[in-house]
């Protein structure tokens, strides 16, 4: 399309494309502080499916935590929905630049999340494509679902050919990836929920592989290996949930969005902290690298100091809407403004030295002598005195020392062309590579505005480890 008035609006620039429509940032002709996002039908076969799409955010308009629609109308032949312009950044982006969350950031933003699609799920409506990227946050910090493109609900006709799949790989729950009648689309939207969560608190998606069918074959085979395996900051209670959201056989997911946002509120004791609060220091502070590793006494210390925040937060009134709009409520001041909750950072710092014992949620707590009082080797073996012996504690296996690697490739405008040392990948960005260690040359290729531009660099991936290489095209 080469006018660059569409209907009332003027465009600014070309933000997105995909198979079923391009993306545009525009303005109001008359409101010039009105800024929509236009989303455009390129391939008029889809036009059912954009119609249904624009229905369904109507129906969803009075729920926060959704992306809400504007307009929707027909220019020129061409279909259009206007939606509003959400200023911020999307989940996707902040894992990229923060590389890991701690786990009560992780419960703020899952209980967003999770009240958005309870409240979709009580309309009939499924996203079906719930993943980093279509996670965003405003300046404010208040958490958007984004793009119900592929959403389905109940009365919907099925539009997907059985044996095909739609949706984000890494994502999809199994049963996705042979599409058809039958599947309960609320537990695989509870499933990439789950999938998030590991990713947000190990660094690692749950399963990866070099393409498409790769990924079927192993998550329709077996379950993954639970994320404290690669993150000992993750208490057991955590990793249970995260396991039973991701569970192959969706028959022991849980029941529904809300049933695993209520387990999660009765494990922290309260409702964890609202998914705004939790965002609002990653719009504060400049991009980071990944903070760096701590003991292993720090970081279950980091994560007792979550719950600890959490109860903080609720005797000083943080007021959570559990009521008919599933949203996220705000953080009041007793003089009636908004405070801020603080942040990981400020209690980790508080309690960074103090003199605690790991404690893990699956076994007794446990006390463990002082480095210079434990004795050799064969002393620590000695059964201690009494009528039976000491079992051996047990301990997390450690992923072997020739284990792969991550490289997730990231970019905007996504869609973008990947080239690993040269060879041109089948998959495009966003995606995440299984990888033995080693150096990787990474090029990514994308089309912006008719021209072809690219970006490349070289990473190191470290076995067991996760890289990142995101880049951002100047449109």
């Amino acid at each position: 399309m080469t006018e660059r008035q569409i209907g009332n609006y003027r465009v600014l620039k070309q933000i997105g494309a995909g198979g079923m429509a391009k993306v545009y940032l525009a303005v109001h002709k008359d409101v010039p502080n009105l800024q929509v996002v236009l989303k455009i039908l390129s391939d008029p076969r889809h036009a059912a499916r954009f119609m249904q799409e624009a229905d369904k955010l109507a129906l969803l308009e009075r729920n926060p935590n959704i992306c809400h629609i504007r307009h929707f109308f027909d220019h020129e032949g061409e279909l259009v929905i206007a939606m509003e312009h959400i200023d911020g950044k999307s989940l996707e982006e902040m894992l990229a630049e923060k590389g890991t969350f701690a786990v009560d950031e992780t419960l703020g933003i899952v209980d967003g999340l999770l009240a958005a699609l309870a409240f979709a799920h009580d309309k009939g409506i499924y996203h079906r494509d719930i993943k980093p990227g279509n996670v965003m946050f405003d300046r404010d910090g208040q958490l958007k679902i984004i793009d119900f493109g592929i959403a389905k609900g109940k009365t919907d006709p099925q539009m997907t050919i059985v044996g095909t799949a739609a949706g984000t790989p890494e994502y999809m729950a199994p049963e996705q990836f042979t599409g058809g009648e039958g599947i309960d689309y609320a537990k695989c939207d509870i499933y990439a929920v789950g999938t998030m969560m590991y990713l947000m608190l190990s660094v690692r998606p749950a399963c990866a592989g070099e393409n498409e069918f790769v990924l079927r074959d192993a998550k329709l085979s077996e379950n993954p290996d639970p994320p404290s395996r690669f993150s000992k900051n993750i208490p057991g209670s955590i990793d249970r949930i995260i396991m039973k959201a991701m569970d192959k056989d969706p028959a022991k997911r849980f029941a529904s969005a809300a049933e695993m946002r209520s387990e999660l509120a009765r494990l922290a004791g309260t409702h964890a902290p609202p998914a705004k609060a939790a965002a609002m220091d990653t719009f504060a502070a400049s991009p980071a690298a990944r903070p760096a590793k701590r003991s292993s006494r720090g970081r279950i210390i980091g994560a007792v100091a979550g719950v600890i925040v959490v109860a903080a937060a609720a005797i000083v009134g943080i007021r959570m809407l559990s009521g008919g709009d599933g949203g996220v409520g705000r953080v009041p001041a007793p003089g009636g403004t908004e405070t801020r909750v603080p942040s990981v950072a400020d209690t980790q710092r508080s309690i960074e030295n103090a003199d605690s014992s790991p404690v893990d949620s699956a076994r007794e707590e446990r006390a463990e002598p002082a480095d210079g009082a434990r004795g050799s080797a064969a002393e620590r073996e000695k059964p201690a005195s009494g009528p039976g012996p000491v079992a051996a504690e047990p301990r997390v296996s450690k992923p072997p020392a020739t284990a792969p690697g991550f490289l997730k490739v990231l970019s905007r405008p996504r869609n973008a062309a990947i080239y690993i040392n040269g060879e041109r990948q089948y998959e495009t960005t966003p995606f995440t590579f299984e990888r033995p260690p080693g150096r990787y040359e990474v090029r990514i290729v994308a089309l912006v505005g008719g021209t072809e531009l690219s970006y490349s660099t070289s990473v190191t991936l470290e076995s067991g480890g996760t890289q990142i290489v995101s880049h951002a095209f100047e449109e």
